[in-house]
């Protein structure tokens, strides 16, 4: 990141446009701006908005193809993973258009003679930081349930994806939310001045656990609502009765998809020895068939990674790894193109100490690690700081006694980590707290109010 501008760069490395960043009284103005927005917009019938919310789905299915083209080239994610997380985006709209009445109905009760109301109500601006790897989900997973809420939005887009982040304040704009939504282009230095503002009333981070730590500290300390959708390293166990096949194939699309930039990739596979030879050779095959090229090109599979850095740290881990006994089964080198091309790459560790199994690994790397029992595939998932998903492959009514010890936000039998509108998406330990989509998401930027009538 530049010490003085959003820089954004095509998937060459070539640098394309810079936004500088904003001074503290535009921010401060911004923030006004938003807050004079919110009691304007929280006063608007749940019907207003869902009208809109719709609105904004049909514009942004409208201009899905130019939208997607400007994220492959600006982050170098391949134009068909592009499509489908705008549809994923369009889906959040939908969905919040056909439930937030539902979602928003007033409990009412009957304690000791007397009559109670149960009822939501939105807080204010909302200060909404986002990560590059899903410039465009990652924005309206959070920005469409804190507007459809009642709230309004001071959105920080990543600043390797800036241009992505001026045509998503265009969408909402477009379909009438005027300046309910707002991006602003702010320093990390400027966190705290943002924070600290009597104004912004909850803060939706999205990225590492390490600067998720320093922003929920600094949300703390001014007593404001915070979200954190931070790092995971999410265990894919294969039991000894798991179909061979499926698992091999989610292995790949779990570890792979976004060049392994997810948060909820699948990261550290634990794959019973009953099946551990076959599963390894058919993943090394399954992996090999990918094709790895550059982002708009119809066949490309893996694109380049987003940054210099990350491909550096890669880099870095695997090195490491092999230092520390790993063995590089397939990949395991940088490819010789424009671009921050890295090989898919599998390792086999045999050590939990191995660093492909202690950090997080942002990138196309899968570690394969052997264990002998249930028990051990149980240890070996939970020995970790993060707990954001985790999948297990087997007999269902048996895998589901499995996921069900894994200690995670979410658990997923026979299937990769994934997400969906009405399903509330969340982890805990260090990968984070509160939740995002669903009914819960919705509420996570509310006040729960009670009137007791006597």
């Amino acid at each position: 990141m530049s010490d003085e501008a959003f820089l954004s760069y095509n998937f060459k490395g070539e640098l394309i446009d810079k936004f500088p960043f904003e001074s503290d009284s535009k921010i401060k103005e911004k923030i006004k701006i938003a807050n004079n927005a919110f009691c304007t917009h929280k006063a608007t019938s749940l019907k207003e908005r869902m009208e809109k919310l719709q609105k904004l789905a049909e514009i942004v299915e409208d201009n899905m193809e130019e939208d997607a083209k400007l994220m492959s080239t600006e982050m170098g994610k391949p134009y068909k993973e592009s499509i489908e997380e705008i549809k994923i985006s369009i889906a959040h709209c939908r969905f919040y258009a056909r439930k937030l009445e539902e979602f928003l109905q007033t409990k009412e009760l009957k304690v000791n003679n007397s009559k109670q109301k149960i009822y939501h109500e939105p807080l204010g601006a909302i200060y909404i930081i986002t990560p590059f790897n899903f410039p465009h989900f990652q924005i309206f997973k959070p920005a469409v349930t804190s507007i459809a809420m009642g709230n309004s939005v001071l959105v920080r887009p990543s600043s390797s994806t800036p241009k992505c982040g001026l045509v998503i304040e265009k969408r909402f704009q477009d379909a009438g939310f005027g300046k309910v939504y707002q991006n602003i282009f702010s320093s990390l230095d400027q966190l705290e001045m943002i924070v600290s503002d009597k104004l912004i009333k909850g803060i939706s981070f999205t990225g590492s656990a390490k600067a998720g730590s320093h922003i929920a500290s600094v949300a703390g300390k001014y007593l404001k609502k915070s979200v954190m959708e931070l790092g995971g390293s999410d265990p894919f166990i294969v039991l000894e009765d798991a179909d061979l096949k499926k698992s091999v194939k989610s292995a790949v699309a779990g570890r792979f998809q976004d060049c392994g930039q997810v948060c909820c990739a699948s990261k550290r596979f634990i794959i019973h020895e009953k099946l551990y030879d076959d599963f390894k050779e058919r993943l090394i095959q399954e992996t090999k068939s990918l094709n790895v090229g550059y982002p708009l090109e119809k066949d490309t599979d893996i694109g380049p990674l987003a940054r210099k850095d990350l491909l550096e740290n890669i880099e870095r881990q695997v090195k490491m790894s092999v230092d520390q006994g790993g063995k590089i089964l397939l990949g395991g080198k940088r490819i010789n193109k424009p671009g921050y091309f890295y090989e898919p790459t599998i390792v086999e560790i045999n050590s939990l100490s191995n660093i492909l199994f202690q950090e997080e690994t942002f990138g196309p790397v899968l570690p394969l690690f052997k264990v002998k029992t249930d028990l051990e595939a149980i240890q070996v998932a939970n020995d970790t700081e993060y707990g954001l998903g985790g999948s297990v492959f087997g007999e269902e009514e048996h895998a589901t006694k499995i996921a069900r010890k894994i200690q995670t936000g979410m658990s997923y039998v026979n299937t990769i980590t994934q997400t969906d509108p009405s399903i509330p998406f969340g982890g805990c330990k260090s990968s984070g707290y509160g939740r995002e989509c669903g009914e819960e998401g919705l509420k996570e930027f509310s006040n729960l109010r009670l009137l007791w009538i006597n």
